[in-house]
């Protein structure tokens, strides 16, 4: 259990930092 909390704690940082890159990219103006 500790590792598959540990694996989705993962994911969902580099997903949010996906995302963020993802704005950036598409709002270069908004920064």
């Amino acid at each position: 259990m500790t590792v598959l909390f540990s694996q989705k704690k993962s994911y969902t940082v580099i997903y949010n930092m996906l995302i963020n890159i993802f704005i950036l990219n598409n709002h270069p103006n908004k920064t």
